[in-house]
């Protein structure tokens, strides 16, 4: 006996950015419901990576608090709902791109409209705009490879730690809780926001954690 699977289908649907966590992810309302977005076929420099918190700015000057229509084109490990999302009819994909403070993240963009994000892409990058006004900017999944490896070298031979007042903090965007470097759920499943400062993670309205204090 055989089964068929039906598909559903992802339909675009509108809501509210109440919140901008970095460059490349927001929380939009749905209705009452708050939904993960992770903008697709982009990627922006990390909130601790050089250039994220000025991605960061221009994501939130474009969608924070309007109203914006969401196209969703996949789910992530993370639960986020990856998606294009417009804001009086122009996409923050390509305007985060456009400006230069995204790169197309190739081996995720794969719909036909990628070639075009490409060009875009070029184009900022003649014109030194954004993060490339830097010689040779880091991509964020080179950043986020160079962290994991620098995490997984031994305690012994590990530089010392920056103070406190230089740490980076990442959050969880489920718990909406968030742990500096020194705490064990530091680099947790869904922590996948990143703050330079304390306060910055408070403004987006994370918590400490009461284990590592986020101090």
């Amino acid at each position: 006996m055989s089964f068929l699977c039906a598909v559903t289908p992802l339909y675009g649907w509108q809501g509210r950015v109440v919140q901008v966590i970095d460059g490349d992810t927001m929380v939009v309302m749905k209705g009452e419901e708050s939904v993960n977005v992770r903008l697709y076929g982009i990627d922006c420099p990390e909130g601790n990576q050089a250039s994220g918190r000025e991605a960061w700015i221009f994501a939130s000057k474009l969608a924070d608090g309007n109203p914006v229509e969401v196209q969703p084109i996949d789910i992530d490990r993370y639960g986020r709902t990856v998606a294009t999302v417009h804001v009086n009819g122009r996409s923050i994909n390509e305007e985060l791109i456009r400006s230069g403070h995204a790169w197309v993240y190739t081996q995720y963009c794969t719909n036909d409209f990628c070639r075009d994000w490409l060009k875009l892409q070029s184009d900022s990058q003649g014109a030194r705009s954004g993060l490339w006004a830097a010689k040779n900017p880091t991509p964020p999944w080179d950043f986020r490879h160079s962290f994991k490896l620098a995490q997984a070298t031994p305690q012994s031979s590990k530089p010392k730690a920056p103070p406190a007042s230089a740490a980076s903090y990442h959050g969880n965007i489920s718990s909406r809780i968030f742990h500096d470097s020194s705490c064990q759920h530091y680099d947790c499943k869904a922590c996948t926001a990143t703050f330079t400062t304390r306060q910055q993670a408070l403004d987006a309205g994370y918590r400490p954690c009461k284990k590592c204090g986020a101090k």
